[in-house]
């Protein structure tokens, strides 16, 4: 029963992650657009970062679906949340501990962004949730 309520956790954690990171690319989209100006000499510098910041804001939503599959038990949200909390865990500890130069406008809540990567990753690879997806495949191995 505990390691149900830690999964769910972590699926909650996942979805405001990724509302947070959809709200803050989209407040960047907003003044990315407020302050353009049409006759600028940048506006080949311009597109480029809204194709990035578009392109960002879109990959936001994949924590989304992991975490659907995360509350469905699925073992592919299970590896997949594993392989992204990894993948943002050591280039943003990298970039803390002064390794990576950060440009990014998130650079306050690093620290934030650690442990919640940090505690994904525990709760995933702890035996007791691994136990859980087990019991979820074989029994949808056992109804077919």
């Amino acid at each position: 029963m505990l390691a149900r309520i830690a999964l769910y956790a972590v699926a909650a954690m996942l979805v405001s992650v990724s509302g947070w990171a959809i709200a803050d690319r989209s407040i960047f989209l907003y003044q990315l657009w407020r302050n353009a100006r049409p006759d600028s000499t940048e506006t080949i510098l311009l597109d480029l970062r809204v194709m990035s910041a578009l392109s960002a804001l879109m990959l936001n939503f994949v924590p989304l679906g992991l975490a659907v599959g995360l509350y469905q038990r699925a073992n592919w949200a299970r590896t997949l949340t594993l392989v992204l909390a990894i993948s943002v865990l050591i280039p943003t500890l990298f970039a803390e501990l002064g390794i990576l130069r950060d440009a990014t406008p998130l650079k306050p809540f690093n620290w934030l962004i650690i442990g919640v990567c940090y505690i994904v990753s525990l709760v995933l690879i702890n035996p007791a949730i691994t136990s859980l997806f087990m019991q979820k495949r074989e029994a949808s191995k056992n109804k077919a």
